[in-house]
C-alpha cells in the first residue's frame, strides 16, 4: 500500500501548522494524567478529578459558538495564535504553582478554565484553516495526516506524562505543555496564507443565526451530534474518571493507565493511516459502523479482562476514533460552505461536548448507583445502541461521498 503522507506534508504551510499542532496536542495529552495523579497524591478522590476536568470543559462548551463566529469574522490564524497565547499563560502559571506546592483545587480549576476558553476559540479556527492549507483533492489526505498527528500525540503524551509523574511530579508535564503552546503560536504566525474566504462583516448574532440555519439544514449532521452529546455524557466522561480511578491505588498505576492511553493513540495512528486510503460511497454511515469498535473500551475495563486484552481493546478503540474523525471532518469540510464552516463546526462541537462536563461529574454518582463496573457497562451498551439508532436515519444511510468543497 502506498501512503500519501509525503504529499500532504509537501505543503509548507500545512507542515508548519502540523508541527505546532502535534506538539501542543502532545502537551495536552500529558495534562490529564499529570493533574489526576497529582490530585490523588494530595489526597483528592474521583470527585476532585471530575471537578478539574469539568472546569476545563464548561467554558469551552459555553464559548464554542462565540469562537466559531469569531473565526468566521476575523482571520482564523490570528484567532488561533491568540488562543495559544492564552493557554501558554495559563499552563505556565499552573506549572509554577505546582512547583512551589501552592496549588489549591479552586486555583487549578480556574487555570484549567482558561485552557478551556482557549480551546473554544482554537478548535473552530483550526477546522476552517485546514482547507486553506491544502487543495480540495488533498483534503481527506490532510485530515488523515492530522489524525495521525493527533494519535501520535496520544501515544507520546500519556507515556511522557506518566514517566514525569512517576519520577519528577506533575509540574514538569504542565511546563512542557506550556512550552508547546509557545511553539505552536510561533509556527502559526509564520504561515504564508492567501486571501482565502473574505471574513464576514455581519454582526455576531447574525453570524450565529446563519450558522444555526446551516447546521439544522443537514439531518445527518444534527442527528449524529445529538448522539455524541449522549456518548460524552454516558460513555466518555465516566470512562476518563472511573478508568483512571481503577489504576490510582495500584503500584505504577500512572504507567498502567498511561500505557492504555498510549495504545489507544497507537490504534488511532493505524486508523489515520487506514482512513487516508479508505473510500466509502456513504462516508457517514461508514464512520458510524467503525465507531462500534469503541464500545470495546469500557466493556474491557468493566469485565476485568487481562491487561493485554484490555490493551488490544483500547487499540481498536483508537482505530475507531481516528477513522470516524477523518470521515467526519472531511464530510463537514466538503459539504459546508467555507464561509460558514467554523460556525457549523462550533455548533457541532458545542452539541457534541456540551454534556461532557456533566459526564465527568456524573461518574461518581453512576459508580455509587451501579458500581464502577456497572457504570462502565452502561457506557459500553449505550455506544452500540446509539450507533444502531442513528443508522436507521435515512440521511445518515444515504449521504454520498463528499465532493470538493464548494464556495459559499
Amino acid at each position: 500500500m502506498r501512503f500519501l503522507l509525503p504529499s500532504a506534508l509537501a505543503e509548507p504551510n500545512f507542515a508548519r501548522f502540523l508541527t505546532g499542532y502535534t506538539l501542543s496536542l502532545t502537551g495536552s495529552s500529558m495534562v490529564p494524567i499529570a493533574l489526576s495523579f497529582t490530585i490523588y497524591a494530595q489526597g483528592g478522590g474521583a470527585g476532585a478529578v471530575s471537578k478539574v476536568l469539568a472546569a476545563e470543559m464548561i467554558p469551552m462548551v459555553l464559548l464554542l459558538l462565540l469562537g466559531g463566529a469569531i473565526a468566521d469574522r476575523y482571520p482564523r490564524r490570528q484567532v488561533m495564535v491568540a488562543a495559544d497565547l492564552l493557554r501558554l499563560v495559563s499552563q505556565s502559571t499552573l506549572a509554577l504553582l505546582l512547583l512551589t506546592h501552592h496549588s489549591p483545587l479552586p486555583v487549578i480549576m480556574a487555570l484549567m478554565a482558561l485552557i478551556g476558553t482557549g480551546n473554544a476559540f482554537y478548535a473552530p479556527g483550526r477546522a476552517g484553516l485546514i482547507p486553506q492549507l491544502v487543495s480540495p483533492a488533498g483534503l481527506q489526505s490532510a485530515n488523515g495526516v492530522a489524525a495521525i498527528a493527533q494519535s501520535a500525540a496520544g501515544i507520546a503524551g500519556p507515556i511522557i506524562g506518566g514517566l514525569l509523574v512517576a519520577f519528577t511530579g506533575g509540574a514538569a508535564a504542565i511546563a512542557l505543555d506550556a512550552a508547546s503552546y509557545a511553539i505552536s503560536a510561533g509556527l502559526l504566525a509564520s504561515l504564508r496564507l492567501g486571501p482565502g474566504v473574505a471574513p464576514s462583516g455581519a454582526g455576531v448574532l447574525t453570524q450565529l443565526r446563519e450558522g444555526w440555519s446551516e447546521f439544522r439544514s443537514h439531518t445527518w449532521l444534527w442527528a449524529i451530534v445529538l448522539q455524541f452529546s449522549l456518548v460524552h455524557l454516558l460513555v466518555v466522561g465516566p470512562l476518563f474518571v472511573l478508568g483512571s480511578l481503577g489504576f490510582a491505588h495500584v503500584p505504577d498505576g500512572a504507567l498502567g493507565w498511561g500505557g492504555l492511553m498510549a495504545l489507544q493513540g497507537a490504534g488511532a495512528v493505524t486508523g489515520g493511516l487506514l482512513a487516508i486510503h479508505l473510500k466509502s460511497p456513504r462516508p457517514v454511515r461508514a464512520a458510524c459502523l467503525w465507531f462500534l469498535l469503541y464500545g470495546l473500551v469500557p466493556a474491557s475495563l468493566a469485565a476485568h479482562l487481562p491487561y493485554p486484552i484490555v490493551a488490544a481493546c483500547f487499540f481498536l478503540g483508537g482505530v475507531a476514533l481516528a477513522v470516524f474523525g477523518v470521515f467526519w471532518d472531511t464530510t463537514l469540510q466538503s459539504e459546508i460552505p467555507p464561509a460558514r464552516l467554523s460556525r457549523v463546526v462550533a455548533y457541532d462541537m458545542f452539541g457534541s461536548f456540551c454534556l461532557l462536563p456533566l459526564g465527568y461529574l456524573l461518574a461518581a454518582p453512576l459508580a455509587a448507583a451501579f458500581g464502577r463496573d456497572g457504570a462502565l457497562w452502561v457506557g459500553a451498551v449505550f455506544t452500540v445502541v446509539s450507533i444502531v439508532a442513528v443508522l436507521f436515519i435515512r440521511d445518515v444511510q444515504q449521504l454520498r461521498r463528499p465532493h470538493p468543497a464548494r464556495a459559499a
